[in-house]
């Protein structure tokens, strides 16, 4: 369509070449490209003055139908090829791609309502099979796998999107049509177990993991995917004791990556080595069947840099735990430190729970987040801890999880856990941080390590000082030491130097 006229060519190699230049909008495609695409491997000789016909047709057809104000040449030679210069928008795959990356960034926000809109809105794109009535060559026929691959997840994005707004009921027709489309989509068969958990058929839901299984393994020869496993045990489980505290199979599994809520890791940050190769040899390591997670407690006096190694650390250690990092500031130092069952909220929302399954209590959803961590590797990061009584409700029931806790008192006694203590920094150390904060090569290393030492080695005072030197000029460390210096040299007149401004 084009200005809301039909302009599709009847001829198929002219069908094939508005498709690829459509496909490939604003950006040049070589005309080897074009004639791969349009003839394969053995082109014919005329096959040159032919596309040049196309193009020539293509031009005629796009500027009989271009409005009066339309401005510069939508078909242009450039780079010997062509490119079709129109805006992104004008093609429905840009839309739909633009439409998906929106449904994945409301999902991951946790706004479920606006992923699934804007899923419905770009599933409502398509109208058929990709490039329907075109004749695909090597190009065209990898755009058309992409497109459908594309589509799925759009498709299974709108099913999480709908599973946390409460829509189970709503779901569960379209789910067993959409598994009996594609009956090894393991994404949308752990979907509709969960739509038929949370509507009391459990039975069915152990029903559709053993279909499933029985397909894999005759067309394949493969289990299913090990949180499908989980997913399914877990229906077993609650299904032998209903009377338990809610089971994690009332959670929807989330779509995509898992949580990655890590702060970025500080860019200038120095040193340090010996206490992040005790964070390591801590918190990595095969379980050890106590049920209990690993645990470092970072201590030291405010400015002493323990949230910046906390957060180093834990990127360091990021590899080692797929199923996710998370990251709260418990704000223990303030009048107000977070409730635990605020942050359990958020914790649940962020491995998957929708807000209107989220139990009220204090003890219900301290249980429900035991029950979806037991199996889990995960690692969090809790932030300007208060207490011991503060922490015991958020740690995760797995010995393949761990924890890593900042905190300004002395000492937390939690049980199994390992205490590393934030220490002024060397005096080479502070130098190099301070040299990387100001950026100056020209600042003497003797004035650095000088001003190091005043400062007594603690990061906060050393970028405190650098945000002030920063302020006036490298020219003036000089006069800073002399000024912060004990018994500084008085000048000529008796008085002593003043204050750098």
């Amino acid at each position: 369509m084009w200005g809301g006229t039909d302009i599709t060519p009847n001829a198929q190699k002219l069908r094939a070449l508005v498709a690829l230049l459509a496909l490939r909008s604003n950006t040049p495609v070589q005309v080897p490209e074009i004639v791969d695409e349009l003839w394969g491997d053995a082109p014919p000789g005329s096959a040159i003055p032919t596309l040049h016909t196309h193009i020539y047709n293509l031009r005629k057809l796009l500027a009989n139908c271009a409005s009066e104000d339309d401005s510069g040449e939508v078909l242009r030679t450039e780079q010997r090829g062509y490119v079709l210069r129109i805006p992104p928008d004008a093609v429905d795959v840009h839309r739909f791609d633009r439409l998906a990356q929106e449904a994945r960034a409301a999902l991951g926000r946790d706004d479920p309502e606006r992923a699934a809109d804007r899923c419905l809105e770009a599933l409502a794109l398509w109208r058929g099979a990709a490039l329907a009535g075109v004749s695909t060559g090597p190009q065209l026929s990898a755009h058309v796998v992409r497109l459908e691959e594309a589509r799925l997840h759009v498709l299974e994005t709108k099913f999480e999107a709908q599973l946390r707004l409460g829509q189970h009921r709503d779901l569960v027709s379209e789910l067993k049509e959409t598994t009996r489309t594609h009956p090894t989509h393991e994404g949308f068969v752990r979907q509709l177990m969960v739509a038929l958990d949370r509507c009391d058929r459990r039975a069915e839901a152990i029903a559709e993991y053993r279909r499933l299984r029985g397909l894999l393994h005759e067309q394949l020869g493969v289990e299913p995917s090990a949180s499908l496993k989980r997913l399914h045990q877990e229906l077993l489980v609650t299904s032998a004791a209903p009377d338990r505290a809610p089971s994690p199979s009332h959670l929807p599994r989330r779509l995509g990556d898992p949580p990655a809520q890590l702060p970025a890791a500080p860019a200038d940050f120095v040193g340090r080595g010996e206490e992040l190769d005790r964070c390591g040899r801590s918190l990595v390591g095969e379980g050890r069947g106590t049920g209990s997670c690993r645990v470092l407690v970072i201590t030291g006096r405010p400015g002493m840099g323990k949230t910046a190694l906390a957060i180093r650390a834990a990127h360091r250690l990021r590899p080692h735990f797929d199923d996710g990092q998370l990251f709260t500031d418990l704000r223990g130092s303030s009048r107000r430190p977070a409730e635990p069952h605020d942050v359990l909220g958020g914790f649940l929302r962020a491995i998957g729970a929708p807000v209107h399954h989220l139990p009220d209590g204090p003890d219900a959803r301290a249980a429900l987040w035991r029950a979806n961590t037991a199996q889990r590797r995960l690692l969090i990061v809790f932030d300007d801890a208060a207490s011991p009584d503060q922490l015991q409700p958020l740690l995760p029931a797995s010995d393949r999880s761990a924890v890593i806790v900042t905190t300004r008192a002395e000492r937390l006694d939690l049980p199994g856990s390992t205490t590393v203590a934030a220490v002024p920094l060397r005096v080479d150390e502070g130098a190099a941080l301070l040299c990387a904060l100001l950026d100056e090569p020209t600042a003497e290393g003797a004035n650095l390590e000088q001003l190091v030492v005043l400062c007594g080695g603690v990061p906060l005072a050393i970028r405190s000082l650098a945000g002030l030197l920063r302020a006036s000029c490298a020219s003036l460390l000089h006069p800073v030491v002399l000024r912060l210096a004990p018994g500084r040299p008085e000048s000529s007149t008796g008085r002593k130097e003043p204050c750098p401004r």
